[in-house]
C-alpha cells in the first residue's frame, strides 16, 4: 500500500502533465487540496 507521500507525489506528477486542468470544488479537505495543488503547479 501506498504511504501518504507517494500518493501525494503521484498525485503531483499526474497535475505536472497536464496544460490545463477543471477541478471539481466543494470545499472538502479532498478537493481543497486538489484545487490548491493545481492552483500552485499550473497557475491560476
Amino acid at each position: 500500500m501506498e504511504n501518504l507521500v507517494e500518493k501525494l507525489e503521484k498525485l503531483k506528477s499526474l497535475i505536472k502533465e497536464k496544460e490545463k486542468l477543471i477541478v471539481s470544488f466543494s470545499g472538502g479537505v479532498d478537493s481543497s487540496l486538489v484545487a490548491k495543488l493545481a492552483f500552485d503547479m499550473l497557475g491560476g
